[in-house]
C-alpha cells in the first residue's frame, strides 16, 4: 500500500514537472520577438504539438520507474518473507531455546536437587566414618590389650609349666628325703629299742630315782629333732634383692618342728643336743636379666653353703643340703644373697629342713 501511494505521488511530480517545460516552450515559442506570424491559435497548436511527445516520454520514464519500483517491491516483498520466514524460524529456535532452556533449568534443577542429596549422603557418610574409624580404633586397642592377655596368660603357662618341673623336682627330693628320714627314724627306733632292752637288762639291779627317770625321758625326747617349713602360709611373697643388710630368711609356715627347735618367728634354729645334723632347703625364683635367686646357709655366724641360679627368664629352684656337727646352743639359719631374690607362695616352693641324725 505505502508503494502504491509513493508510485502515484511521483507520477504526479512528473506530470507537474512536464507540464511546466511545456509552457517555457509555448512561450518561447509564441513570442512575438521570435516569430513573426504569432497569433493565438498557432501558439495553442504548437503548445498541443510540443505536450504530447513530453507526456509519452513522462509515461515512459514512469513505466520503467514503475516496473522498477514493482521489481523491487518484489524484491522487498521477497526479503520481508524471507525475513518473516527466517522471524518465524528464529522464533521456532527461540521457542526450542527457551524449550531447552526449561528443560536445562529443570534438569539444573534436579541435579542441584540430587547434589544436595548427595551432600546429605556424604555427609552423613562422613559422620558414619568417623564412627566406623573410632569402633576400628577402638576394637584395635581391644585387640592389642586381648593380645597383651595373650601374651600374659602364655607366660604364666609358661611359669605354671616351670612351677610343675620344679614342683615335680622338689617333689622327687622330698621323697629322697622322706626316705632319709625314714631311715634315720628307724636307726632312732632301733637305738631306742637298744636303750629300752639296756635299762630293761640293768633295771633289775639298779634302784632308780624318780629324776633319773626323767632325766632319762627328756634325753629321749631330745634325741628327736626335725623340722620342716616354708616361707609363706597363704598369698605370694618376694624377697628382696638387697645390696646390704641382707635379712635372716623367716621361714612362716611350719610343717612339722618336733622338739621345737626352730622359732618360726625368727627363722633360726638352736640345736637341743649335741650330734650330727642334716639340713635341706630349696630357692623358688623367677628368671630376671639382673637378678639371680640365691641364699646363703649360716651356721652361727659362719657361711657354709649357697642355693644359687640366674637366669633372664622362666622359673628356677636351685637347692643345697649339708650334715653339721653341732654343739648345744649353736644356731643355724638362712640368708638372702646379695643383689638376689626369693619367692614364695601358697605352693610352698621355697622351704628350709632340717634333723637331728644322731646324737654324740
Amino acid at each position: 500500500m505505502k508503494a502504491s501511494v509513493a508510485v502515484w505521488v511521483l507520477l504526479c511530480c512528473c506530470m507537474t514537472e512536464t507540464q511546466g517545460r511545456g509552457d517555457l516552450a509555448r512561450q518561447k515559442d509564441t513570442s512575438p520577438e521570435g516569430s513573426p506570424d504569432w497569433t493565438p491559435e498557432a501558439a495553442q497548436a504548437s503548445s498541443q504539438q510540443v505536450a504530447e511527445p513530453d507526456i509519452h516520454t513522462v509515461l515512459r520514464e514512469m513505466s520503467v520507474k514503475i516496473a522498477q519500483q514493482e521489481v523491487e517491491l518484489r524484491c522487498t516483498k521477497t526479503q520481508v518473507e524471507d525475513m518473516q520466514t527466517r522471524l518465524r524460524d528464529s522464533e521456532s529456535k527461540a521457542e526450542a531455546v527457551e524449550t531447552r532452556l526449561r528443560d536445562s533449568e529443570s534438569k539444573a534443577e534436579a541435579v542441584e536437587t540430587r547434589l544436595r542429596d548427595s551432600e546429605r549422603i556424604i555427609e552423613g557418610q562422613r559422620v558414619e566414618l568417623k564412627y566406623t574409624m573410632a569402633q576400628v580404633q577402638a576394637l584395635e586397642t581391644r585387640l592389642r590389650v586381648s593380645e597383651s592377655k595373650v601374651d600374659v596368660v602364655e607366660t604364666r603357662l609358661k611359669a605354671s609349666e616351670s612351677k610343675v618341673e620344679d614342683l615335680e623336682t622338689r617333689l622327687r627330693a622330698s621323697e629322697k628325703t622322706i626316705e632319709e628320714q625314714r631311715d634315720v627314724i628307724k636307726e632312732l627306733r632301733e637305738a631306742q629299742e637298744e636303750q629300752t632292752a639296756a635299762l630293761g637288762a640293768v633295771g633289775d639291779g639298779l634302784n632308780l630315782t624318780g629324776s633319773q627317770v626323767e632325766e632319762l625321758r627328756m634325753e629321749r625326747e631330745e634325741s628327736r629333732v626335725s623340722f620342716s617349713t616354708s616361707l609363706t602360709s597363704t598369698g605370694e611373697v618376694t624377697i628382696g634383692p638387697y645390696s646390704d643388710n641382707l635379712p635372716i630368711l623367716v621361714y612362716k609356715h611350719v610343717f612339722s618342728n618336733m622338739g621345737n627347735a626352730y622359732n618360726p618367728h625368727t627363722g633360726i634354729f638352736t640345736a637341743p643336743v649335741r650330734g650330727m645334723y642334716h639340713f635341706v632347703f630349696f630357692v623358688h625364683g623367677i628368671g630376671h636379666a639382673s637378678v639371680a635367686t640365691a641364699v646363703s646357709l649360716h651356721k652361727n655366724e659362719e657361711h657354709i653353703a649357697l642355693a644359687y641360679a640366674h637366669q633372664p627368664s622362666h622359673n628356677m629352684t636351685p637347692s643345697n643340703g649339708v650334715s653339721l656337727l653341732l654343739e648345744v646352743g649353736d644356731v643355724v639359719y638362712l640368708k638372702l644373697w646379695s643383689s638376689a631374690w626369693v619367692y614364695d607362695s601358697y605352693h610352698h616352693q621355697s622351704t628350709f629342713s632340717g634333723h637331728l641324725l644322731f646324737q654324740l
